[in-house]
């Protein structure tokens, strides 16, 4: 008796005495066994209320030995989520023979419940460690030709790669220019970090999927201040917000700021169509070299510049410019939609025949 072993990703059958026999394989069985090793439950709202206890399961998760060959479609998931969110896709792409070629899918983890900018940053951060590990000298073509798709509050986080934000997020804050806030070199540091960041040129598309770029009115609702008073703020990040306010005086500060620089900040208070930071980040354009495209829930038939999908409207989630924009008739939810699975593996072999790899 005779043992071997395949590469589920590469064959897809094999010859035994003369006949071939075609393979099965499960490809959710290594995303489950990663999940099960996080050290929190990651179905769990805790990791929304307390992110600061979640930190420590923060980064990317590799579902299979990384291959130079292949594209990586990173997954960021939203608010009161996590990667499990996307494992009926990862399901459904890694069934697509064509699909399972030419990618390998990374899904971001995050604590939800984190203030936007330094959810943002994290992102920016574990991404360009994982690609300096992987791409040392910035030459592997695959992982420059990376696609992401985003759902909900993880498409704010994304939009951060594909965008440059020059002054706009300062300004959204203070009257006073970076370089003259009297802070310390160390507060600086940290504190430029989180309101200046650069497109990665190794992105090269990005789907986003219900999300919601110029905020949602459910964060200031009752649902909404139910949250925001439920969720902490991570100490280090309200102890250095709190020393940049206090080199500023009233008069320096935006309309807005005040209330963002007071109360405790979280990722459902900067849902908030009026919190500074979604308010710039909603004005800054995407790399003209970068596509992006739309998928967008509406729980109506029909009602195009007046849909929502409970959570986000239309209005809030439409960005112009926009390869192709879909919208699929169900909730907040749109990213498991079978329309939308059936769109998300359009436009991963349309980046295929674009890059010339049909």
């Amino acid at each position: 008796m005779n043992l071997a072993f395949y590469d589920s990703r590469d064959a897809e059958s094999t010859t035994v005495d003369g006949v071939e026999i075609p393979l099965a394989a499960d490809y959710t069985a290594p995303f489950a066994y990663l999940l099960s090793k996080l050290n929190r439950n990651a179905l769990n709202a805790a990791d929304t209320f307390d992110p600061e206890a979640a930190l420590v399961d923060t980064g990317y998760s590799l579902v299979e030995p990384f291959d130079a060959e292949r594209i990586p479609l990173i997954t960021v998931h939203g608010l009161f989520s996590h990667p499990l969110t996307w494992v009926d896709v990862h399901n459904d792409l890694m069934a697509d023979p064509v699909i399972r070629k030419h990618y390998q899918i990374w899904h971001f983890n995050y604590p939800p419940g984190l203030p936007l900018l330094e959810s943002a940053e994290i992102f920016r951060e574990k991404t360009d460690e994982l690609y300096a590990f992987f791409d040392t000298d910035g030459s592997n073509t695959a992982m420059r030709s990376t696609v992401i798709f985003a759902h909900s509050m993880g498409g704010l986080i994304a939009k951060t790669v594909v965008t440059n934000s020059g002054s706009e997020i300062v300004e959204a804050y203070t009257e006073v220019p970076f370089e003259e806030l009297e802070i310390t070199p160390e507060d600086k540091e940290a504190f430029g970090k989180m309101v200046f960041f650069e497109s990665r040129p190794f992105v090269k598309r990005v789907v986003f999927i219900a999300v919601p770029h110029r905020g949602s009115e459910i964060s200031d609702n009752y649902i909404g201040w139910a949250g925001r008073l439920l969720t902490s703020t991570p100490k280090d990040y309200a102890a250095l917000f709190g020393r940049v306010r206090s080199k500023l005086s009233p008069e320096q500060l935006k309309p807005g700021a005040e209330k963002a620089f007071e109360q405790k900040d979280n990722s459902i208070k900067n849902l908030s169509p009026n919190d500074p930071t979604i308010k710039a980040l909603s004005e800054l354009s995407i790399e003209a070299d970068v596509p992006f495209h739309s998928i967008i829930g509406d729980q109506g038939i029909g009602n195009g510049e007046e849909g929502t999908d409970g959570v986000v409207t239309y209005k809030s989630a439409h960005l112009e410019g926009a390869e192709s924009e879909l919208i699929v008739p169900t909730n907040h939810g749109a990213h498991l939609h079978p329309l939308a699975i059936l769109e998300l593996k359009r436009i991963l072999k349309l980046h295929l025949a674009q890059l010339g790899l049909e």
